[in-house]
């Protein structure tokens, strides 16, 4: 008999391109890699933003792939150079990155999950290479990150591995169909998952501002900020303009019957001074 906890299905797909920093990275695929594996020390500061508990890195597994970054890079220029491809244009997908996340309450082999969910991706993408695939165990839920290298036909076609919608809904219900069922998960409607997740990305954002108020000195996070709310600014201007309006009363005047009437605190009494004894 299965366990009765049920979870929604949680998969992701991200394109490997660039960051929010710089348009087009080169040098995007060994970043992400330096995140998975854990060698980016500013990350696993107990000040940090990015939510890692180090202290539980070393539970951390690595189911596919090098185990540094540096050497994850260089396996994939190796496969580039295998089958002669070149990265033609500065905005060419360099790689696809899935994460499928699991709750904390899970009734289940949660590593079993994990090794099934990379078979799933290896079945699925079977021409596709499989760069890295990392389990993490140090976040708020344990989750995997798999990262492809989009080779087809020699040529890198990151669009064509991560498709249009349609494409990605038909990935989500054959990972449910292998993967899913046999663990218990329920398949959500793409459009309420998308609501969800965006409102988590949305309060996580708000917090990590709030806790770090100088994060606004950062001017390409002040620009993202100013075209977001650029979008639909009247709502929020009018709320910062009335929280703006609350003012402390004003003291009130007093008149001179009450100024008259009012009770006057004692003068102070100098305090006698010591007297000198004779000498």
């Amino acid at each position: 008999m299965k366990p009765s906890i049920q979870t929604n299905l949680v998969l992701r797909m991200q394109k490997l391109g660039k960051n929010y920093r710089i348009k087009n990275d080169p040098e995007i695929l060994h970043k992400a890699a330096k995140h998975n594996l854990r060698e980016i020390n500013a990350e696993l500061q107990p000040d940090s933003t990015s939510h890692i508990n180090s202290t539980l890195s070393q539970l951390n597994r690595i189911l596919r792939g090098k185990s540094t970054a540096w050497e994850i890079a260089k396996e994939s220029e190796r496969l580039m150079a295998e089958a002669n491809a070149k990265v033609k244009r500065v905005d060419n997908i360099r790689g696809v990155e899935l994460v499928f996340s699991l709750p904390n309450r899970f009734a289940f082999d949660r590593n079993a999950c994990f090794e099934d969910f990379v078979l799933w991706v290896e079945s699925y993408f079977p021409n596709i290479p499989i760069l890295s695939a990392v389990a993490h165990w140090d976040e708020s839920t344990p989750h995997i990150h798999v990262i492809l290298l989009p080779l087809i036909d020699g040529k890198l076609q990151g669009h064509v591995v991560m498709g249009n919608r349609h494409q990605i809904n038909k990935m989500r219900e054959s990972c449910y169909a292998v993967v899913g069922k046999k663990y218990g998960m329920e398949l959500t409607k793409r459009d309420k998952l998308d609501i969800v997740e965006t409102k988590q990305i949305a309060s996580e954002a708000v917090d990590k501002i709030v806790t770090n108020p100088q994060l606004l000195n950062d001017m390409e996070i002040k620009d993202e900020l100013l075209a977001i709310i650029a979008k639909n600014p009247y709502k929020l201007a009018g709320l910062i303009g009335n929280a703006q309006c609350k003012k402390p009363p004003k003291p009130r005047k007093q008149t001179f019957v009450g100024i008259m009437t009012s009770k006057v605190k004692p003068d102070k009494q100098p305090h006698p001074r010591p007297r000198m004894s004779d000498s």
